[in-house]
């Protein structure tokens, strides 16, 4: 079931990233689209960061949170895999060649 969970959320997170910037076909961009691009990706991974946060007190913000706020209530599940799922995605905005 909390494997489950993490699948959940991970395909939330990449349907965020797709909402960014959705129909823009990253490869073929100019620069101030790609800046704009990361931008907005930058800007959904905080937001979900900070649901995330409201996940784990107990505060959800839509049905699939409150799935894993009812999760995190009864079993022992940490915070930091998720955190770590996050910031691999921003890691993925940074440019490394």
């Amino acid at each position: 079931m909390i494997a489950g969970r993490r699948w959940t959320v991970g395909r939330k997170l990449e349907g965020i990233l797709d909402k960014a910037f959705s129909g823009t076909r990253v490869l073929h961009v100019p620069h101030m689209q790609l800046t704009l691009y990361h931008t907005k990706c930058r800007q959904a991974l905080d937001r979900w960061e900070e649901r995330l946060e409201g996940i784990f007190d107990g505060r959800p913000y839509d049905i699939l949170d409150a799935a894993l706020t009812d999760t995190v209530s009864q079993y022992p599940v940490h915070i930091q895999p998720f955190r770590d799922m996050i910031d691999g995605m921003r890691m993925d905005l940074v440019k490394s060649r």
